[in-house]
């Protein structure tokens, strides 16, 4: 089971980026984490019931430094153009509409869906399963599947720590603490590169 979805949920979400486009990838992709979680309460409302401070702390901080290394990382010089144009369609009020979106919703879905339904089956297909649901998407929305796969490492890296620390916490609060951590700093760069 637990393969079947961490497969399913990203080649889902591509046939919608490529039918529909970024608009309705997003959504199509947050409403099968919130399906998935539906069916599988039980284990994840377990998982949100302790607090794990100490792990949620040492999270964001993790995050957050890596999130500094990888502003020193060279990028492509079209990158801003390509996330304010195609991403936003050169519309800040877009820009703030996904980034509200982004904070209440999407880091909550990934991380139970993957943390809380997918990496309480299977750490290996959890793992899988995150990276291609970032490279896929990416590699389709960029037009290169190269810069797909080495650009979800990163995404690739953290899912791998959240789902270690989840495990060596036994909850999910680390890793949905970081996530938004991570999101808000990604939300920041994107709107440097972009606006």
């Amino acid at each position: 089971m637990a393969w079947i979805l961490a497969l399913g949920v990203p080649a889902a979400t591509s046939v919608a980026l490529a039918a529909g486009g970024i608009v309705a990838a997003i959504p199509a992709y947050h409403a099968a984490c919130l399906v998935a979680l539906a069916v599988d309460r039980r284990r994840v409302g377990a998982r949100l019931t302790r607090p794990a401070t100490r792990w949620t702390l040492v999270s964001i901080a993790l995050l957050l430094g890596g999130l500094a290394l990888a502003l020193q990382l060279p990028r492509p010089g079209d990158i801003g153009t390509i996330l304010r144009d195609r991403l936003f369609g050169g519309s800040e009020s877009r820009f703030w509409f996904f980034a509200v979106y982004s904070m209440a919703v999407h880091c909550w879905a990934e991380e139970l869906f993957w943390r809380g339904v997918v990496d309480s089956r299977s750490a290996t297909a959890n793992g899988i399963g995150f990276y291609l649901q970032h490279a896929i998407p990416i590699a389709i929305f960029l037009g290169s599947p190269l810069q797909g796969a080495v650009l979800s490492i990163p995404a690739g890296a953290a899912g791998l720590y959240w789902s270690w620390v989840s495990r060596r916490s036994r909850s999910l609060w680390p890793a949905l603490a970081s996530h938004a951590a991570a999101d808000l700093a990604i939300l920041g760069i994107v709107w440097m590169l972009a606006f």
